[in-house]
């Protein structure tokens, strides 16, 4: 059986088509990589660089200009946003728990609330309208009615920061600023408790600028799910399908002796392949990221970060990815055996790749767009796993179990691969007249 699992192997990973669409996966990847650094930008006061406006040289100004700047405010782009953004969260990073918490947040409402922060150089203040409507949605899903919203608006206005001071002394609070304002003080002003703002966080989590972590997890979640899908798509659709078109299904039938092996081997050469393109584009994920970002922020505790704050888990950046690396491993295995299933019913590749791709976009669209019964259901499918919707946000299958949603959905990836297995083996199980 290892001969022919080496040549089934071999015929997925050196199939000319194969090759082409896993290197244009890698390619976009690596792309995808550069093109976010060189548009992520960050503000910076340029009389803090400079000493003076006419110090700043013609290009930066220009480039502040095209953003609308033109008070000193500068705009840096590619790898100059690491370095400021490293060097203004300086003063927030390390370990922080309930007293060091309390500590930051009491400070960060001092320095925000400054009088002086609001008033432009004529004088004059100007109500910041976004950050106004922002706050009447949350009062007004906390219960509020619209006229209460109003007369609280009036009472309490939001004035917009002067840019030398939201750039320049507030810079230290740049990396951190969102996530306090969303997770740690509420809308009165008053400062929640660290286990009700960081339910997730036992006693402490550790901070640091985590561009490089962040940007590597979510597109881990994403970009290296949908190519990976890709890549099964195309290569696993014709397993079977292939005897069909190449006249050898009769020998797949009718052999008396090596059948069931040959069977196997297929099977679990697509299992293999899965997690070697799995593994491929996460270390090209990665490494892209790290070339263009650095290392920093794989230990940062996730919950610091608003776009994994519901993640259920107490993690860093690197523990996450290797969660994620797992679930996105059985959710893809799983789809594997799915995507050789239908290749064994349909008998040709087209279908089998229009069916998988239909599927996949339905479980994705619905995930997102129903609730109850559809939702859990939704859920607990190999897309939802692979994309890892399954625990980011919502904790328990209230509909089939108890359970949490990533147990269930372990579970039900698991019962759907050995299902397939289980018909496929099956089908080609007795020696047949063709």
């Amino acid at each position: 059986m290892r001969d022919i699992l080496k040549y089934e192997l071999k015929k997925l990973i050196r199939r000319p088509f194969n090759i082409v669409v896993s290197l244009v996966c890698v390619a976009v990847l690596i792309f995808c990589a550069v093109m976010m650094l060189n548009d992520n930008h960050v503000f910076v006061w340029g009389l803090d660089i400079y000493g003076s406006y006419e110090n700043i040289p013609k290009k930066e100004l220009k480039l502040a200009k095209d953003y609308g700047y033109t008070d000193g405010t500068l705009v840096f782009k590619g790898k100059k946003v690491i370095e400021f953004e490293k060097e203004n969260s300086n003063y927030v990073s390390g370990v922080i728990d309930e007293e060091r918490y309390m500590q930051l947040v009491t400070e960060y409402i001092n320095d925000k609330d400054n009088p002086d922060a609001y008033v432009m150089d004529d004088g004059s203040t100007v109500l910041d309208v976004s950050a106004m409507d922002y706050r009447a949605y949350v009062l007004m899903n906390q219960g509020m009615t619209r006229d209460d919203v109003l007369a609280y608006d009036k009472e309490n206005p939001l004035y917009e920061m002067t840019h030398e001071y939201q750039y320049g002394y507030m810079k230290k609070w740049q990396s951190i600023r969102y996530l306090f304002d969303e997770a740690a003080i509420n809308v009165d002003g008053t400062i929640k408790p660290f286990e009700q703002a960081f339910p997730h966080i036992k006693d402490s989590g550790f901070f640091e600028q985590s561009e490089t972590a962040n940007i590597a997890a979510g597109f881990q979640i994403n970009l290296v799910a949908v190519f990976t899908f890709l890549i099964l798509l195309v290569s696993l659709s014709s397993v079977f399908s292939e005897e069909v078109s190449c006249n050898t299904e009769a020998m797949l039938l009718c052999a008396k002796h090596g059948r069931d092996k040959l069977i196997q081997s297929k099977i679990l050469a697509g299992i293999i392949y899965t997690f070697i393109c799995l593994t491929v584009l996460t270390i090209t994920n990665i490494v892209s990221e790290i070339m263009c970002y650095g290392f920093d922020g794989f230990n940062t505790s996730v919950q610091f970060n608003l776009e994994f704050y519901y993640v259920p888990f107490t993690v860093n950046f690197r523990e996450l990815l290797l969660l994620v690396f797992a679930f996105q491993t059985l959710g893809l295995i799983a789809m594997a055996g799915l995507i050789m299933l239908m290749s064994c019913l349909f008998r040709s590749a087209l279908p089998t790749m229009i069916t998988g791709v239909l599927f996949i976009n339905i479980v994705v669209i619905l995930s997102m767009n129903v609730t109850g019964f559809w939702r859990d259901l939704m859920f607990s499918l190999p897309p939802s796993l692979t994309f890892i919707y399954s625990f980011m946000q919502f904790a328990k299958n209230e509909t089939f179990t108890h359970l949490p949603q990533w147990i269930f959905s372990i579970i039900m990836c698991s019962v759907l691969l050995i299902v397939s297995i289980v018909v496929i083996l099956r089908k080609y199980k007795y020696p047949r007249k063709v």
